[in-house]
């Protein structure tokens, strides 16, 4: 073989090699592209709550009962105070809640509302919790709060308000092992169409033991 082909032979070997290297880089690099675009997309849907939620089961022992609450569990509060059992979780415009306890039912609960809110109440509605007859109650919430003061001519003090976001509240009221219990779901009302088949979800998620 000679020096000139052996020669020819050698450029054509490197010549390939670096068009191998050229569509590795390229494959690379659009791997990385890819990757950044897919963090990126989740980053965003995790800001907007546009990424669904991973609901999880939670018990409540004492209460002979379990639901599902939002995965995100530092986000949740549970508390026994004598007779009066607590649990809240806010996640996003969602707020998922149980109350247990002597006096809570849904006129309690409607009193409760009404103290520092104007709340519109809908029909109460016959439910169902483990087989059993439960009642059902929606109202639309307008928050109000004072978020600044001042004196008028007259000395007299007075208060500048903010109104918040409107809420809807839905309750089911019911009981089991002896306690009367209030399973509720809050939600901005801006997303409650949105958030309706969590909304199902967790009122159906309730299991009596």
């Amino acid at each position: 073989m000679t020096f000139k082909r052996v020669f020819i032979i050698l450029v054509v070997m490197l010549l390939v090699g670096c068009g191998s290297l050229d569509k590795s880089a390229t494959k690379d690099d659009t791997t990385r592209d890819k990757k950044k675009r897919f963090t990126t997309a989740k980053v965003e849907d995790i800001m907007t709550n546009e990424q669904p939620d991973i609901w999880t089961s939670y018990d409540l022992d004492h209460l002979s009962l379990s639901l599902d609450v939002f995965s995100d569990l530092l986000a949740l509060t549970m508390r026994r105070d004598g007779a009066l059992t607590s649990l809240i979780q806010e996640v996003g415009p969602v707020r998922l809640v149980l109350w247990a306890g002597p006096d809570q039912t849904l006129e309690s609960w409607r009193e409760r509302l009404n103290v520092r809110n104007e709340a519109d109440f809908e029909a109460e509605l016959v439910a169902t919790v483990c087989g059993k007859v439960a009642r059902k109650q929606t109202a639309t919430v307008t928050e109000t709060g004072a978020v600044g003061s001042f004196i008028d001519d007259d000395g007299t003090i007075g208060h500048i308000y903010q109104e918040a976001s409107t809420r809807v509240h839905t309750c089911v009221s019911f009981t089991h092992a002896g306690q009367n219990i209030l399973q509720c779901w809050i939600v901005d009302e801006s997303v409650r169409s949105a958030r309706a088949a969590d909304e199902s979800r967790f009122f159906a998620s309730i299991r009596c033991h």
